[in-house]
């Protein structure tokens, strides 16, 4: 009975430290090249298999389906986003199936897996950007992160009512 419940419980963690991506993906994806290493050198990696990253600046429906616009930012090991600090740079996904623009918004956090298929020159503001466009193979939309207040975080020492009944407390009329 113990056994059969540390197996249960092993067999549990396992199963929930899976990556997003698919393993056929994953192996085929050369994962140690960096974005800006692929936009320098875009035909030396032209139909090879790629992971990235990031947030979604744009959605546009196209008549073959859809193409997401992602600002690239680190991932960890799992396929999720690490940091909205870094960033290599811009690319395009594109996908022939239709994805919905609500859905698929501004600021959600996405991982692909995508074939390199060339580049594409559009304007980013007043300026000419090249971005890299890639084949989307696999799209994720990671889900969105709550914010967790910690109700056992301790008081300040000056939180009202001891031992000043009548200091002015910031603290009790502090709504988020």
């Amino acid at each position: 009975m113990k056994r059969s419940l540390i197996l249960c419980l092993l067999l549990a963690m396992l199963s929930s430290c899976a990556h997003i991506i698919s393993a056929e993906n994953r192996e085929n994806a050369l994962s140690a090249i960096s974005l800006s290493e692929v936009r320098a050198h875009v035909d030396q990696y032209a139909e090879k298999t790629f992971i990235f990253g990031g947030v979604i600046a744009d959605t546009l429906s196209t008549e073959d389906g859809s193409e997401l616009e992602v600002v690239q930012m680190p991932l960890d090991e799992w396929g999720y986003v690490i940091s909205h600090d870094r960033s290599e740079g811009r690319f395009i996904v594109t996908a022939k199936h239709h994805l919905d623009p609500v859905i698929f918004s501004k600021g959600r956090e996405v991982t692909i897996s995508g074939v390199l298929i060339g580049t594409r020159t559009q304007k980013l503001r007043q300026k000419d950007y090249e971005y890299p466009l890639f084949r989307a193979k696999e799209i994720h939309l990671l889900p969105h992160k709550a914010y967790y207040r910690d109700p056992y975080y301790g008081y300040e020492p000056f939180y009202y009512p001891y031992p000043f009944i009548f200091w002015p407390s910031f603290y009790l009329h502090y709504s988020r």
